[in-house]
């Protein structure tokens, strides 16, 4: 029932296709009445072209590929896929909005289910999560508009998925100077809540050694076509904390059990921090005149209940009248993820979807700030990077996409940025962002040098 609400991914913006010599097409689709075995099954090669972005190409050498679509297969599964949820990084090369299908080939078996996140656009990039119910011989199916790309793949049990294994802890990927990190534990949540009140143990100084960029959930770095700011440069603390996040335990689902009483409908991940709702029927009446402050109101309800709902992220903003969203912050400063708390809701102001991602902060070391001064020129000449995360920001022009040119610069502010989940234990760095009109975001490290590595 789990089903991985996604991840990987990381980075992206495309700009076309490799060689269609090197690029495997999408082949004719086997039926279920054949016979296959793990044996036999006609698995499709990956292919040996690379995604012509650059950022894109190292995500994974696991790509299937034609002339509209890309489809790359993640860490950690090293190649090979699993029953109980992969992460699957699409491309698109056609305008349309991604649909994901599959059946099994050699034994009856309900069809997959795919986790397609909004936020993506209608090209280019889209993170998704695949959920096989079984292990077996599977067919998948990806549509875009009237293009498609299929594969066969092997799925293995669901056990052997690695990111459904306890996992020992990690040391965080920058070199470390500090010690006592591997005794980190998680704190227990309060009764009725599935998330933890932060207790993040205090570490001298610079104790994560120098900070890598953060490639997770990268984006385009876009393009600028001004060279003004429309809102004075803020005055920057000189220091600010760095965090190093964490997983729950791999029995965590049974506090989630403990309050909502049956995990129908419910995907929960303690790796990803993560839980998603998806009720077989939508939540709550219909509204006879549904209103932001209705559809506010009804998804606080929502997630109180469930205890879903930490004070530090009980700020709500609706996107229109369709989705309602609750940043978190740490100590004034709003953490974007691509994952964060968030309510959908259908015509009639009734919730389709809760999902929200929260990793616990297990540590913290203070490090200085480079000042607004310098993030800004850095921006000017090129020194930055986009982010596929949500900014709690509700765009202008609803069609508004990263990749739009900046006009014009609106706001500059400090945040944290929390990709998407590849190691139990990950750095969590601070940046400067500074915001076009149109909703779109460009993202300088706020790390002051020699203490970040940034190109």
């Amino acid at each position: 029932m789990i089903r991985i609400a996604l991840f990987s991914l990381l980075l992206f913006c495309f700009s076309g296709c490799t060689n269609r010599s090197t690029v495997a097409e999408p082949t004719a689709a086997p039926t279920a009445s054949a016979t296959y075995t793990a044996a036999n099954c006609p698995q499709t090669p990956y292919v040996s072209a690379r995604p012509p972005d650059e950022n894109t190409a190292r995500l994974t050498n696991t790509w299937y590929a034609n002339e509209w679509l890309w489809a790359g297969l993640v860490p950690p599964y090293k190649g090979v896929w699993y029953a109980g949820g992969v992460k699957v990084g699409w491309w698109r090369s056609v305008v349309g909005k991604l649909s994901i299908e599959g059946l099994r080939l050699n034994a009856p078996a309900p069809p997959l289910r795919a986790d397609i996140p909004d936020g993506y656009g209608l090209s280019g990039f889209q993170a998704t999560s695949i959920d096989f119910p079984t292990e077996g011989c599977w067919e998948v199916i990806g549509r875009v508009a009237d293009k498609s790309l299929r594969f066969v793949v092997q799925v293995h049990p669901a056990s052997e998925n690695p990111t459904r294994q306890p996992t020992p802890i990690m040391t965080p990927t920058p070199p470390r100077t500090a010690t006592g990190l591997s005794d980190l534990k998680v704190p227990t949540p309060q009764p009725g809540y599935f998330w933890a009140n932060d207790e993040p143990k205090e570490l001298p100084p610079f104790a994560f050694g120098v900070l890598d960029p953060d490639s997770r959930q990268a984006g385009a770095a876009g393009t600028i076509r001004t060279d003004e700011l429309s809102v004075p440069l803020f005055n920057a603390p000189k220091d600010l904390d760095v965090y190093l996040v964490g997983d729950y335990p791999p029995n965590h689902c049974a506090v989630l059990l403990g309050i909502v009483k049956s995990l129908q409908g419910w995907d929960c991940i303690p790796l990803y921090s993560l839980v998603q709702y998806t009720p077989a029927q939508p939540l709550g009446e219909k509204m006879v005149t549904v209103t932001k402050e209705a559809i506010v109101q009804r998804a606080v309800q929502l997630l109180q209940e469930r205890g879903l709902l930490l004070p530090d992220q009980a700020m709500p903003k609706a996107y229109g009248l369709s989705r309602v969203f609750f940043l978190q912050r740490i100590n004034g400063v709003p953490v974007y993820a691509n994952k964060n708390l968030a309510v959908a809701f259908n015509v009639d102001g009734q919730a389709t979807n809760i999902i929200g991602r929260r990793r616990p902060l297990l540590a913290r070391s203070r490090y200085p700030l480079r000042l607004p001064e310098e993030a800004w020129k850095m921006l000017m000449e090129g020194r930055r990077r986009g982010f596929f995360v949500d900014t709690g920001y509700e765009p202008v022009q609803p069609t508004a996409v990263q990749s739009e040119p900046i006009e014009r610069f609106v706001a500059m502010e400090l945040a944290y940025v929390e990709g998407e989940v590849i190691n139990p234990q990950e750095v969590m760095q601070p940046y400067y962002v500074f915001r076009g009109e149109q909703g779109q975001a460009f993202f300088v490290p706020a790390v002051a040098d020699p203490y970040v590595r940034w190109p």
